[in-house]
């Protein structure tokens, strides 16, 4: 099929996509859980980058002026796709806007490509791809939450099974490829929500190799995948774990381990619950958000059942295709895992898995759901011999999923903060304080910002003493944050509040703090450089 016939399919999606975020065609920004997080981060983002510094590490201005290790933690790519926008002068507010719908739209085409892959069917490619940009989880990340790591996990997780068709269609080499790329971006996204779905590709993956011959090469082509992954992200995943054990989350004081034992929801509310802007207080069964999967995928999943049990039966055999049965099959025991896995009765699973890695939310894997789900859309109507039903079965999906997502696109009202108060009113942007370096006072997050001298992310100021002594500076201490007195680089130490403490002879000084990338850092940058430079010679 030649490329020019996806382009109507392709506009259409266009289309719907504008629809779904007509409301981020606004003037004025939206309220949202994560939204004033977002604002500060991408602004943070760009400030760091304007002073000569990328990728960012450490924030200097945050936490009161102390300094925060904000971008050693959290994500890079959404703010890396945005950079073009703000280093040109588009506003911060314009530059968030954008990410949402190009994330809204970048979810429906790579959704497309998946599953024209598998079907070769444009028309069922896109009744999938329709209801998978139209979910309410999709709408609930934008408009209730502005989880903008989720909205792009959306568009990452159709290419990471793109891969995964590859490699079970011994197309190795793309199959490598894109595989790396997709978890890279995956890990640049939301670590966390990755470490959450990979184990389903994972499955998915294995159901469909376990009767095979050549499931040892395909499974060695998608390690490699995966290896190849972690050395494009190395620059970010190297310094991560290595200061994870210097910041509040790994201390249980600080951290969040227990934090996913209030985020079940319940069987009820997967099938429908109200829509709401709230957040999730106590426990998400009483949270104000919707926690549904979709109708559309529901009936998604009721279908597959149907087709599954008509190619097994005599008389039904002759209205089906069993060309899709095993890999129905395979999407369907995702979307059942998915949803096991975030009910209660998964409890013990989760008690086990925290004791290896964090683990917040159970319901991201709403995502999951949505997912497999919108698959089985496509794989069900395709497998339909009659092509009349075919398209009537599709149309259907379609308006069910515009009709009962009709009121999710809409924002829960819009605002009229400056940017200076958005940035102004993020200590550190994230709620706990997570990435505090383990040794920082968190009382002094709570005093007035003192009117610290800090110019392109780094603490510059003169100090007159009349004698030899010891100062505090106005910077958290932490791994890669040096100190220099009259040019010259200096030992120093901590004092009880975390703070940079150092010695310093009578008379005046000048003295300069700022983040000076290590060996470690430099080292786990040249990594992904030479991935980035693997991927370009097989991809050549």
């Amino acid at each position: 099929m030649k490329k020019r016939s996806h382009i109507p399919q392709l506009v259409a999606l266009l289309i719907l996509s504008m629809v779904a975020s007509f409301a981020l065609f606004h003037n004025e920004l939206f309220s949202a859980h994560d939204i004033w997080h977002q604002v500060a981060r991408l602004y943070h983002y760009n400030e760091v980058v304007s002073a000569g510094e990328f990728p960012p590490r450490w924030v200097a201005t945050l936490a009161n002026g102390y300094g925060y290790p904000l971008f050693i933690f959290s994500y890079h790519l959404p703010w890396l796709l945005a950079l073009p926008m703000t280093l040109s002068g588009v506003s911060i507010f314009t530059s968030m806007r954008m990410l949402f719908i190009f994330g809204l739209f970048a979810s429906a085409a790579s959704m497309y490509i998946l599953l024209f892959r598998l079907t070769k069917k444009p028309w069922a490619s896109f009744v999938g791809s329709s209801v998978y940009v139209w979910a309410p989880y999709h709408f609930l990340s934008v408009y209730v939450a502005a989880a903008i790591g989720t909205v792009f996990m959306f568009a990452l997780l159709p290419i990471l099974f793109i891969g995964v068709h590859l490699v079970l269609e011994r197309s190795y080499r793309w199959g490598t490829v894109v595989i790396a790329l997709a978890i890279a971006g995956s890990i640049l996204t939301h670590l966390m929500t990755l470490a959450m779905v990979l184990p389903f590709a994972i499955v998915f993956f294995i159901s469909q190799i376990i009767k095979r011959k050549d499931r040892t090469t395909k499974s060695g082509v998608a390690i490699a995948g995966i290896i190849l992954s972690l050395l494009i992200s190395a620059f970010y995943l190297i310094p991560l774990i290595k200061y994870l054990p210097s910041i509040a989350v790994s201390s249980e004081s600080g951290g969040l381990s227990d934090n996913f034992q209030r985020y079940f929801p319940s069987l009820k509310q997967l099938v429908y619950s109200s829509w709401g802007y709230g957040p999730i207080i106590s426990n998400a069964k009483d949270g104000d958000i919707s926690m549904q999967i979709g109708i559309a995928q529901w009936l998604a999943f009721g279908l597959s059942l149907v087709v599954i049990l008509a190619s097994k039966n005599k008389i039904f055999k002759k209205l089906v295709n069993q060309k899709y049965f095993q890999v129905l099959l395979g999407y369907g025991l995702l979307f059942i895992l998915s949803i096991y896995f975030m009910l209660d009765t998964s409890l013990p699973f989760w008690n086990f898995a925290v004791k290896f890695i964090a683990l917040d939310f159970p319901f991201r894997l709403l995502i999951i759901s949505v997912f497999s789900g919108s698959t089985m859309a496509t794989l069900a109507i395709s497998s339909l011999k009659n092509k009349k039903l075919m398209i009537i079965l599709g149309i259907l999906f379609v308006l069910i999923a515009l009709y009962t997502n009709r009121n999710h696109r809409r924002v829960n009202m819009y605002t009229q903060y400056a940017l200076e108060e958005y940035v102004g009113a993020e200590t550190t942007t994230n709620t706990y304080h997570e990435y505090l370096p383990l040794t920082a006072g968190r009382e002094l997050l709570t005093n007035d910002p003192t009117e610290a001298e800090i110019s392109r992310n780094r603490l510059t100021t003169q100090v007159e003493i009349s004698e030899d002594g010891t100062i505090s500076l106005h910077q958290f201490a932490f791994p890669g944050v040096i100190t220099k007195v009259d040019g010259q680089t200096v030992v120093s130490g901590i004092d009880e509040k975390g703070r940079i403490k150092i010695d310093l002879t009578k008379g005046t000084h000048d003295i300069q703090v700022g983040f000076q990338k290590n060996f470690l850092i430099r080292f786990s940058e040249f990594l992904s450089l030479m991935a980035l430079a693997i991927i370009t010679l097989l991809v050549l």
